[in-house]
């Protein structure tokens, strides 16, 4: 089999950001009154989006203080985004090993957000693309997305890798 398109997730396949995300979520836990939450138990709850993560979290997210937590959490992460985050162990070799190949990032985090920090570590020059939450009407885990990217990349499934963090 032939690799024509290597599509990878960001947060936790990329990206160790797990300390950066749960620092976002207890500011906001926080200031509104709430319990923070440990780190692991965030990180478990990642993966779906900020709104999902929360939800998960609060278990409500049709109060208005819920909104104004996801808010705070959005602006307190867009200020503080990269403060811990760091490569994933040996996935810059990794990824020079194919510098041949076409690869994208496609992710539930903001676009802004991951091309700042693929541009921190000088890495931005890897990718021929970066798909985030606002890209397409759907979002992972939703198979929509990548198979739009594979339209757009002219590469057939079976020439396609996506290389993730989890098993959805």
């Amino acid at each position: 089999m032939e690799i024509g398109l290597i599509v990878f997730d960001f947060d936790g396949t990329l990206f160790d950001t797990k300390k950066d995300i749960a620092a976002s979520v207890n500011a906001a836990l926080t200031k509104y009154g709430f319990e923070p939450v440990d780190e692991e138990t965030i990180w478990r709850y990642t993966g779906d989006g900020t709104e999902v993560l929360l939800t998960r979290i609060l278990k409500d997210n049709k109060t208005p203080i819920f909104k104004e937590a996801l808010n705070y959490t959005l602006a307190y992460y867009s200020l503080n985004f990269a403060n811990f985050t760091q490569p994933i162990d040996d996935v810059v070799d990794f990824i020079d090993k194919f510098k041949e190949k076409k690869k994208v990032i496609l992710s539930n985090k903001n676009v802004a957000i991951i091309n700042k920090i693929l541009s921190k570590f000088n890495l931005s020059h890897e990718f021929q693309a970066v798909y985030g939450k606002e890209s397409f009407p759907k979002s992972k885990p939703d198979p929509y997305p990548l198979l739009e990217i594979m339209k757009e990349f002219k590469v057939p499934k079976k020439n396609t890798i996506f290389i993730g963090d989890s098993i959805n």
